[in-house]
């Protein structure tokens, strides 16, 4: 399992520190242009997508992901 966080809207010392507070390990890009945005058709935030080792993607959600919306989600692709 991979976890990517893209960055994008928000100044980016914040953001960092946001990042920073949380003690967040996974690996946050910032999409400055909005090449990420545009190419994955993002409309609101956050935004999460369950991939699974194929590439294929096979769920997504809108909005604050939960322990147990995380659970549910990740349940879909870990087969």
């Amino acid at each position: 399992m991979a976890i990517v966080g893209v960055l994008m809207d928000d100044p980016v010392d914040p953001a960092r520190g946001f990042v920073a507070d949380y003690h967040a390990t996974w690996p946050t890009v910032i999409d400055p242009a909005g090449t990420i945005k545009a190419e994955y058709r993002i409309v609101a935030r956050p935004h999460s997508w369950f991939i699974d080792r194929q590439g294929i993607l096979r769920s997504q959600q809108i909005g604050a992901l939960t322990d147990a919306d995380f659970e549910r989600q990740f349940a879909l692709i870990d087969r």
